[in-house]
């Protein structure tokens, strides 16, 4: 089965954004289309690289090993789970538990990749039109304004997204292609390719992806109860 069944207790929050969580990419692509488009709002020009910045080894660039590395040890089991985590919070309106997995991403990279993750936000923080005077966004704006919380590009991407609609999987593969094409991009003197083209050619990113989604959908709590110990990954590596 390629989607996760819709969560077991959605009860009056079936009309929020959650609807789309799971909803199937119909038409050749068109929600991965979509949500690469979404993921460059506000940051068309922005060739800086977030927590993915690939390592020159004994002079040359593994380009492929090093991405799958990051994959491996940073998406997977941290910035990942706290996407999914704030992804859902926002379509239950749970704002602390958007604030919580911001910071827990603050916990878990390293010094030098915290500075790049919140320097690569920069360019999200004005938020679009439609999004700006949402209450979420508002709060979250706010909570970075006044140093509560802040403010990774991995959580303004989420939230973003989610607050656009977008299905939780497109979000996901396309925060893992910007993190790619952005760290690639970097390496390149600032040459960016298209995230079509990047995709085709990086298949691991989509593949961890759909594993980070696959695992959200049983470590994501129903409304309510507390967070089950995958949830508290983050802060335990």
């Amino acid at each position: 089965m390629d989607d996760p069944p819709h969560h077991a207790d959605t009860g009056s929050n079936s009309d929020l954004p959650i609807y789309a969580v799971n909803r199937p990419d119909e038409g050749g692509g068109r929600e991965q289309h979509r949500a690469n488009a979404i993921s460059r709002i506000g940051a068309t020009d922005a060739t800086a690289p977030g927590t993915f910045f690939p390592p020159e080894l004994d002079g040359s660039l593994d380009f492929r090993a090093s991405f799958s590395e990051w994959l491996e040890t940073v998406f997977v089991p941290g910035l990942g789970p706290a996407f999914v985590t704030i992804h859902l919070a926002a379509a239950r309106m749970e704002t602390e538990r958007i604030l919580a997995a911001d910071r827990e991403i603050d916990q878990f990279l390293s010094a030098t990749a915290r500075r790049r993750n919140i320097a690569a936000a920069e360019s999200f923080l004005e938020g679009r039109t439609e999004i700006r005077s949402q209450p979420q966004w508002v709060k979250f704006r706010k909570a970075i304004d006044t140093g509560d919380t802040p403010g990774h590009l991995t959580s303004l991407f989420s939230l973003q997204a989610a607050l656009f609609h977008l299905p939780l999987l497109p979000a996901l593969t396309a925060f893992v292609h910007l993190e790619g094409v952005n760290g690639l991009a970097a390496m390149a003197g600032g040459e960016r390719i298209a995230f079509d083209l990047f995709a085709a050619r990086h298949t691991e990113g989509a593949e961890a992806a759909r594993k980070v989604f696959q695992r959200g959908w049983s470590d994501f709590p129903a409304e309510g109860e507390e967070d089950p110990p995958g949830n508290r990954r983050l802060a335990s590596l």
